[in-house]
């Protein structure tokens, strides 16, 4: 088991190693789902490939501060950005890609703890916005499946490698 896990994190790096430069920004973030139960808000992790022209991927999980005990859920989106918009260092883009979410719970009973999963699609829209070496991103997306609902999202971008 510990090869595999080795062997992955060896992948990633190299991985990395063809990707870094300023077409790569990661950051952190935070979010706010609104079907998620008592309390939406999310914190974030995010990073940004721009693969041509105005064509980009983008990745992002989101961990849900729900305020409930023993329960917790998490998503991880992968996006098609289209950059529709770029002037004076802000950009604007649709996107759409894929959603899954996960849901647990735990409750105390050995053999009675529960999860549930759903996957579903994504369309949305968002902007960049350069400050200094840094860039600031403004994101609305839908999911649309079992989970359905509206996700706002905010973030700190950091080029990573150089330009």
């Amino acid at each position: 088991m510990k090869i595999k896990h080795i062997l992955a994190t060896l992948i990633l790096l190299a991985a990395v190693q063809f990707t870094v430069s300023a077409q790569l920004v990661l950051g952190p973030g935070i979010g706010y789902g609104t079907e998620i139960e008592d309390n939406g808000i999310a914190i974030q992790a995010r990073g940004i490939y721009t693969i041509s022209g105005p064509w980009r991927a983008g990745a992002d999980f989101n961990y849900y501060l729900d305020g409930i005990e023993d329960y917790s859920v998490w998503d991880f989106n992968v996006n098609g950005h289209y950059l529709f918009l770029e002037g004076d260092g802000l950009q604007a883009y649709a996107l759409a890609g894929l959603n899954y979410i996960k849901f647990k719970v735990k409750t105390g009973i050995p053999g009675f703890d529960g999860s549930a999963s759903d996957t579903g699609l994504n369309i949305g829209g968002g902007i960049q916005l350069p400050f200094g070496g840094i860039t600031g991103l403004a994101e609305v997306r839908y999911v649309l499946g079992d989970a359905n609902q509206l996700v706002l999202s905010a973030c700190i971008l950091f080029p990573i490698g150089g330009k």
